[in-house]
């Protein structure tokens, strides 16, 4: 229920055109026990609508490494935007 939840608010999301949204850049970080493969069909919906998407591939093997490569792919999307 919960991930039918979160699919629904990216969804919504997909919906609002870019020239009405502030929003350009949408990083997806994945849940535990999974990988961001599962985004894919999500991301290329945003994309088609002029999204840049970016999936979080989470190493799962501690947290600090998840961390680290969340704050990698948020600080690529923060350059893209600036």
């Amino acid at each position: 229920m919960k991930s039918l939840s979160i699919m629904l608010g990216v969804l919504a999301m997909a919906l609002t055109p870019p020239a009405e949204a502030e929003v350009k850049n949408i990083v997806i970080v994945h849940g535990a026990v999974a990988d961001g493969s599962g985004w894919r069909r999500i991301g290329t919906i945003l994309e088609r609508d002029g999204y840049t998407v970016y999936v979080v591939q989470e190493p799962l093997t501690s947290w600090d490494a998840e961390r680290a490569a969340t704050r990698k792919v948020l600080d690529r999307a923060g350059q893209k935007n600036g």
